[in-house]
């Protein structure tokens, strides 16, 4: 058997580490699109990052 198995302890980790990158990769891209507040102004770089939420389950 090759690799790591499905619910070994290394499991939870190589998850986060991908994870990790995905969420970087996705706040780089969501700073490329221009949103505005409803009063017309437009957002920041801070506030597109906090606008995204993203929720991570772990077992």
């Amino acid at each position: 058997m090759e690799g790591t198995p499905q619910g070994g302890v290394i499991s939870p980790l190589l998850a986060n580490i991908a994870l990790h990158g995905m969420e970087e990769r996705l706040m780089e891209f969501i700073e490329k699109f221009s949103f505005k507040y409803p009063n017309g102004k437009s957002m920041g770089k801070r506030d597109k990052r906090a606008s995204l939420n993203l929720i991570r389950y772990e077992s």
